[in-house]
């Protein structure tokens, strides 16, 4: 049997998470995976467990074995699979965020990659398999470069960012204040540490709170007590407070410059920053508001690239899958030609002993020749004529294709 690319998954639509999770715990449990695999002919395997994913990318002659045991840990209606080029259709579509619960985020990718490298460290992926994986990563790479999926928000955590983007240049080293340690916040602050920024500080109507955010994310925490000092030190303010009022106010704020602005972003409702603060020099005001309209002109756009990123996907699959049966059948190729060199060394050789014992090399060259066609062709001739006996006419224009015959 030829060996074929196939995914095998468990639907987070249909299943329990305690399915999933039993079948993920045997799974993990199986004490040698390379061994498991060529008990179940499996060639190469990519497992790809997320908290939305549960996923076998697998290489092999017959997948039944392996998705036999998968039925055995969960019921069968939860399984679902693809085979060929819809296995990497979608192993793509995956890979480039397009099947995401958030469509078009990046950070499949990146699990994408731990996955290979951890599959490729157990000896999980034989050199086709690996190859296989590395083109869709870089495909991936490609259609997301291509689609411009990466300049488009998709969060208000991401819009924040957008903005920050529009007014400087370095962002990483900006020094970060956040007001108040609720929820909101919470989510930003990790969300910013994830980004790369550093520089944050975190205050809080009650130090305690602070402290335990700031700890986790690495921040320095204080009261709101020595307010206007902390904002005079920031060049970003996250304000999100469970505050009936504007705690921020004009007089709160020393004066800017274009060379050094302040931004501020009011995630409050109600607002906690006096809209005033919005005509100081050198500020710039974000509340809910504005950033739902320019999430929503980004989501407009974000979408067009969607579209486009599929567009792309379904193009690109197609290449990877010709580009993998390829490498899949190179030994076809490489043995068909290393038979045929086999072939001439063997009658050039009794060529080259007949002469020297004398022979005449005209009639030893023809006799060569005609030794040379009768061996190439003996197998393609047998087939021919059984093709033709049993009317397998597919066969029929594939023998007559590979020998370059015009009808």
């Amino acid at each position: 049997m030829v060996k074929q690319v196939h995914v095998i998954g468990i639907s987070i639509h249909t299943s329990q998470l305690a399915a999933r999770e039993v079948l993920q715990h045997a799974f993990n449990s199986l004490p040698n995976l390379s061994r498991f695999c060529k008990t179940n002919r499996v060639d190469s395997m990519l497992p790809i467990f997320t908290c939305n994913r549960a996923e076998w990318v697998i290489l092999s002659d017959d997948i039944t074995p392996f998705q036999s045991w998968v039925e055995s840990h969960i019921a069968k209606q939860h399984v679902y699979s693809y085979e060929g080029m819809e296995a990497i259709w979608h192993v793509l579509r995956v890979t480039c965020g397009l099947d995401a619960t958030i469509k078009g985020e990046a950070e499949v990718l990146g699990q994408m990659k731990s996955a290979i490298q951890a599959a490729k460290d157990g000896q999980l992926l034989s050199e086709v398999g690996y190859s296989l994986m590395l083109d869709i990563i870089n495909r991936a790479k490609k259609v997301r470069s291509m689609a411009l999926l990466d300049s488009k928000p998709h969060s208000i955590v991401q819009t924040i960012r957008y903005c920050l983007e529009q007014v400087f240049s370095d962002l990483k080293n900006r020094h970060i204040l956040l007001i108040g340690a609720g929820e909101m916040n919470q989510l930003c602050a990790r969300r910013l540490q994830g980004y790369g920024f550093k520089n944050m500080s975190i205050a809080n109507r009650t130090l305690k709170k602070a402290a335990v955010l700031a700890a986790e994310i690495g921040a320095s925490p204080s009261d709101l007590q020595d307010l206007p000092e902390r904002i005079d030190q920031a060049e970003i303010l996250l304000v999100a407070t469970s505050a009936n009022e504007a705690i921020i106010r004009p007089d709160q704020i020393g004066r800017r410059s274009l060379s050094r602005p302040l931004m501020i972003f009011d995630l409050s409702v109600p607002r906690n920053v006096d809209l005033k603060v919005r005509d100081l020099p050198g500020v710039y005001l974000f509340d809910m508001d504005d950033l739902n309209k320019i999430h929503q002109t980004a989501k407009d756009q974000r979408d067009d690239a969607i579209e486009l990123a599929y567009r792309l996907a379904e193009s690109a699959s197609y290449e990877i899958y010709q580009t993998f049966v390829l490498r899949l059948h190179a030994h076809v190729v490489a043995s068909f030609r290393g038979h045929l060199t086999e072939l001439k060394d063997e009658v050039l050789a009794q060529a080259e002993e007949k002469m020297d014992q004398g022979a005449d090399p005209g009639v030893v060259i023809k006799r060569a020749v005609n030794q040379l066609l009768h061996k190439a062709l003996h197998k393609p001739t047998v087939l021919l004529r059984r093709a033709i006996k049993n009317q397998d006419f597919d066969m029929v224009k594939t023998i007559d294709e590979l020998m370059g015959v015009e009808e």
